[in-house]
């Protein structure tokens, strides 16, 4: 066993009280919301000054969830075995002392190097506040300046196999659900977007669920498809691609999608996603929301 001590503090970026706050049925406000809340998945971290930091995402993929039980906290999904002992002190803040870690050596240096790099995310105080969106979205801001987001793990929908939303998620309405399914390449080649770039909204090993095509410094609108259970339904927005920068609302026959960014964006390359959600109107009064990730370029 080696014990690492990195120093840290860390704060929702996007809200601006510190008090954890609960969002959803089963999930009370309380002085340990993450452990009622118990897993969360890692999606990105940024540097002080908003730059990706590519080390917590091996081969560029977020692969570490980390678990708080009763003042047990376990890093899962890395190469080595981590975790330590955390407490939520008199002013709510998170406080991780110590992080052990088992010294295994794998095949992948990458995966080797994240694990480092997250436990260094997670020792030290931290200030933390929960996103109202489902799955909850927890930030956290480093006294470095370094900032991480987390969503929770929460159990698959029970939806038809391929489906990515399920009726016990829909509320209101006349009872039905909301099913929006991942547009496969024909569905988009078949709709023949026009625009010169696009913005599409997608969740974690679930594809994209919006796609969406405008023009630079145009007035005209965008453009997009969402797949709602089989069939294919072209949705719009006004302004162009400019206008879809950081989220907008699309209409559609008897429905509106709107995507509201969350977060500063994460990850690397030319065009890194934004952390979003899309929340699904139906006519009705039914509604639906996603948690995923919105990214617009080239």
């Amino acid at each position: 066993m080696i014990r690492t001590a990195l120093l840290l503090s860390l704060l929702f970026a996007a809200c601006t009280a510190c008090a954890p706050t609960a969002t959803q049925p089963g999930t009370p406000a309380g002085p340990d919301a993450l452990a009622q809340v118990g897993r969360w998945k890692l999606q990105g971290a940024t540097d002080a000054a908003g730059q990706p930091v590519a080390a917590v995402l091996p081969d560029g993929k977020a692969v570490h969830a980390i678990a708080f039980n009763d003042g047990a906290l376990a890093i899962e999904g890395g190469c080595n075995h981590m975790g330590g002992r955390y407490d939520i002190d008199g002013q709510g803040r998170l406080v991780v002392q110590e992080i052990r870690s088992t010294l295994m050596a794998c095949a992948n240096p990458a995966l080797m190097s994240a694990d480092s790099a997250v436990a260094g995310l997670l020792q030290g105080t931290s200030e933390w506040s929960i996103a109202e969106s489902y799955p909850e979205q927890l930030f956290l801001q480093h006294a470095d300046g370094r900032r991480s987001h987390w969503v929770a793990v929460r159990p698959a929908p029970s939806g038809a196999p391929g489906d990515v939303s399920a009726d016990s998620t829909t509320t209101g309405g006349d009872g039905s659900g909301i099913v929006l399914g991942p547009l496969a390449g024909a569905d988009i080649e078949s709709a023949s977007l026009p625009g010169e770039l696009a913005c599409s909204f997608s969740m974690t090993g679930q594809g994209t669920l919006l796609l969406a095509k405008g023009d630079v410094a145009s007035s005209e609108p965008s453009r997009g498809v969402v797949k709602v259970g089989d069939y294919v339904e072209m949705v719009a927005a006004p302004g162009g691609f400019d206008a879809m920068l950081g989220g907008t609302r699309f209409s559609g026959k008897g429905k509106t999608v709107t995507i509201e960014v969350t977060g500063p964006a994460v990850g690397g390359g030319e065009s890194p996603p934004n952390p979003a959600t899309l929340t699904y109107d139906r006519a009705d009064g039914a509604r639906r929301q996603f948690i995923g990730q919105w990214r617009c370029g080239p």
